[in-house]
């Protein structure tokens, strides 16, 4: 007898969509049915008119704890993933303290113990006094990437020259790891700035100009090249023009090994509503302008992206309004873990991508390109991990909606289309309809095979 069997859904996997019952037990998917198929089980969901996901794997989560979780913590972040149906988080490495050995390593995964509701991974960082113990970081921890800065981004976290970077890449390539590179131009970026700070502009559109499209592109094109000396696999976050995912997708067609990240906010906002929100959209790299978001969204559509990641990066309101007249007062950040999923389902509905490719995009490649055993697909013997979709609800996001720890969201009032209606982590459902149900606790640490 199943713990679980989920009637009637379309069960969607990267190469199509099927009408199929899903039987579980164990926490793990045990069988794949045909619809006439309905053998006895404890809980029969019923699924009718609805789509069947993997769970999202968000690579690209700043939870800030162990450290400033006055911003975020680890209970309220893994709760709006189980709303949102993320049902893995990755950490990015920027915890006081940083995780860029195997002591810090331990400190975070301790922090974590017992305190998520969806299972969770770790990246680990390079910054300027770690390379020589980088590889240590590697073979002693079960970190699933190497995060890195080209450029200033946060006071967080330092950033790293090519005298670092490119030792770094070999080492991590030797061992057939991941790196994760924020690719920008650090000297243009300061280049701009200064510029605009003498001419006394401060506002968002300021922002916007302060990190010039060349800034990423040249970044990005340098990158491939040490990518294609020393075969590092490399994926570039939040890719924010179409320029560098043209590059990237011409470096892959050549066999270079290196992947797109793309975060929802690319899509969705342009430098006109940087100029109306302000503070509460700065985040880094910034959004350009309109051509730039269809060219995007175009690209998006030809499968030009690998990876969607939230890079959720929540501040305090007082921390943003700090930069209400002054944008540079303000620290670079959005939330959007709640709305991930139902963002890129807005977009499944106006014809951007398919159930397919999300899937391929926010679950399959990225348990690859992170070692994550028994994720990222619905197929017997992985996790039980899944989100129900529907695809024809509408609702507008509303502040009641969110789980993290501050209440404001750059999304708010937005009408989106397709939202997910139920959550389950291991064979556990976490949230029903946009509420957490599940357990603190029951998210467990998956670390990368060593």
């Amino acid at each position: 007898m199943f713990d679980f069997l989920i009637q009637g859904g379309t069960v969607v996997s990267p190469e199509g969509s099927h009408l199929m019952n899903i039987g579980i037990a164990d926490g793990k998917v045990c069988e794949l049915l045909s619809p006439h198929l309905v053998p006895p089980a404890k809980n029969i969901i019923q699924a009718e008119g609805m789509f069947i996901i993997p769970g999202l794997i968000d690579e690209h989560i700043h939870f800030n704890d162990p450290g400033t979780t006055f911003r975020e913590d680890f209970e309220h972040a893994t709760a709006a993933c189980a709303v949102g149906g993320i049902t893995t988080a990755i950490a990015m490495p920027t915890n006081m303290p940083l995780v860029l050995t195997p002591n810090s390593f331990q400190r975070t995964l301790d922090a974590y113990s017992h305190r998520g509701y969806v299972d969770y991974a770790i990246h680990g960082g390079l910054d300027p006094s770690n390379l020589e113990r980088l590889e240590d970081l590697w073979l002693h921890s079960g970190v699933t990437a190497i995060k890195a800065f080209t450029c200033y981004s946060s006071p967080d976290m330092g950033w790293v020259r090519d005298d670092i970077l490119l030792p770094a890449m070999k080492i991590i390539a030797k061992h057939h790891g991941t790196m994760i590179i924020h690719a920008e131009n650090h000297e243009l970026i300061s280049l701009y700035e200064r510029n605009l700070r003498q001419k006394s502009i401060p506002d968002g559109l300021a922002h916007c100009q302060s990190h010039p499209a060349l800034s990423e592109i040249e970044t990005v094109q340098r990158i491939i090249l040490y990518s294609e000396q020393t075969g590092a696999t490399v994926v570039f976050p939040h890719v924010s023009t179409w320029e560098s995912l043209t590059l990237i997708h011409q470096a892959r067609e050549k066999g270079i090994p290196v992947y797109a990240e793309m975060c929802p906010q690319y899509l969705i906002f342009t430098e006109k509503d940087v100029q109306k929100q302000g503070p509460y959209l700065k985040f880094t790299p910034p959004v350009h302008d309109e051509t730039n978001r269809q060219h995007l969204l175009q690209l998006l559509k030809c499968g030009y992206v690998h990876t969607i990641g939230s890079d959720h990066s929540p501040y305090t309101c007082e921390e943003k309004e700090r930069g209400r007249n002054r944008i540079w007062d303000a620290p670079n950040g959005i939330p959007g873990l709640e709305v991930l999923l139902p963002n890129m389902l807005n977009l499944v509905n106006q014809g951007y991508l398919s159930l397919e490719q999300l899937v391929q995009i926010t679950s399959a490649t990225p348990s690859l390109l992170y070692h994550l055993p028994r994720k990222g697909r619905l197929l017997p013997g992985y996790d039980a991990d899944l989100v129900i979709i529907d695809l024809n609800k509408e609702q507008i996001y509303t502040e009641e909606m969110i789980q993290s720890k501050n209440k404001w969201s750059p999304y708010l009032g937005k009408q989106l289309k397709g939202w997910p209606v139920l959550t389950m982590v291991r064979g556990h459902i976490v949230a029903r309809d946009f509420h957490l149900t599940g357990q603190k606790g029951h998210g467990i640490y998956i670390p990368r095979p060593k």
